[in-house]
């Protein structure tokens, strides 16, 4: 079955341009699920459903009986102002499209068009998941998986636009694929008084800056060198004046890791120095540890499933092995049901002049990738079925 002449380059740049325009945030994605209804109603598709507020399933159900996979796309933006200079820029300051859900939500509904193309040769049922607030913890996929429409799916295929090679390039890997991500809210809790007579006082500001070096050593005395673990401090707040020191001082952390063991391991070992210093300078403290999204680890076999499908009908087509990167993703939700593949979309060069990467306020990218996206989306749905 050929699906290759029903990708419409100009379908999607239409639909990415329309949700650039109208970026909304996690959970607030109304104008945005409705036109995805909207279209989805207009491409005939089988079933849409409302699992929540804000998220979209489409169900195609193919003309030959079969198993259950799903493609996924994340819908939501982020509180940003938009400084890229292009005709389509967000209408909405504060708000921008700038980790490309845009391009992921306009590619998978013409993933969808071309689906509906070949739907009577399907073999199987493909569903299309258009998933709200992966930008905004608990996220959206946890209360997806948690309603239960996605419970018969066998297994998921996600894409993600990233820059930093030519439109034709798609990159991926075997297990761990992106990050888990934990945040941790210490509060050291001292003695203020005169910045003159610091001996009467208990400084939480000198017991921080001990706790940010030694959080630091973690990783490079206490972990395997060759495992990935990242600890960053992004926020330590004290004080209101120079002249005296502030009662209590105020740590965040970003925690990164890939497996479950260090992850925790790395959550006790925080906790050990927090208490430790605390303990050593005769102050208290507090820690609040708000968990984040668990690691996403790409399964072998739905990676072959990739690979074949890329090989299969992207024209010219390099797969590249994807480097463990430390981002974080909530599409990892979805392995609690069935075997996942994550897949970058590359979506240009710096060479080619896109140099301001995801999550810039300059983010822009090589629209060309949206039919690659959307191919592999139905190459995938299509090669799984067929495996399954």
């Amino acid at each position: 079955m050929s699906f290759k002449q029903h990708i419409d380059q100009e379908f999607m740049v239409s639909l990415r341009r329309h949700f650039h325009e109208n970026p909304e945030l996690g959970f607030q994605e109304i104008e945005t699920s409705n036109t995805i209804v909207k279209t989805l109603t207009e491409l005939g598709i089988d079933e849409i459903l409302r699992p929540t507020k804000t998220s979209v399933v489409g169900i195609i159900k193919g003309g030959k009986p079969g198993k259950v996979v799903a493609l996924r796309a994340d819908i939501d933006a982020l509180p940003m102002t938009e400084e890229a200079e292009v005709p389509y820029a967000s209408k909405k300051p504060g708000i921008m499209h700038s980790c490309a859900h845009d391009a992921h939500t306009a590619s998978l509904l013409g993933a969808a068009r071309a689906l509906m193309a070949i739907k009577s040769d399907i073999k199987g049922t493909v569903k299309l998941i258009f998933q709200h607030a992966e930008e905004k913890p608990p996220g959206g996929a946890q209360e997806l998986v948690a309603s239960g429409v996605l419970s018969d799916v066998e297994m998921f295929f996600g894409t993600h636009v990233f820059l930093g090679k030519p439109v034709g390039t798609i990159v991926s890997r075997v297990g761990p694929m992106l990050s888990a991500n934990d945040s941790y809210f210490i509060t050291v809790q001292g003695c203020g008084g005169h910045s003159a007579a610091p001996h009467k006082s208990i400084d939480p500001v000198v017991i921080g800056s001990e706790i940010v070096i030694n959080l630091n050593l973690i990783v490079s005395r206490t972990i395997d060198p060759l495992s990935s673990v990242v600890i960053s401090c992004g926020k330590f707040a004290a004080g209101t004046i120079n002249n005296v020191i502030p009662d209590t001082a105020r740590l965040e952390l970003s925690v990164r890791t890939t497996n479950a063991e260090e992850r925790k391991s790395v959550g006790e070992r925080i906790r050990q120095v927090v208490d430790g210093i605390c303990k050593a300078h005769g102050a208290g403290y507090d820690i609040v540890h708000e968990p984040g999204y668990s690691a996403t680890i790409n399964d072998a076999a739905a990676i072959d499933v990739v690979k074949c499908a890329a090989e299969k009908y992207i024209d010219n087509v390099e797969y590249t092995e994807s480097t463990m990167r430390m981002g974080s993703e909530d599409f990892s939700a979805y392995s609690q049901i069935a075997p996942i593949a994550f897949v970058g979309i590359m979506a240009g060069s710096p060479e080619q002049g896109y140099v301001f990467n995801n999550h810039h306020p300059k983010f822009n990218i090589d629209e060309g990738c949206l039919s690659v996206a959307a191919t592999v989306y139905v190459g995938c749905a299509l090669e799984a079925l067929n495996a399954l």
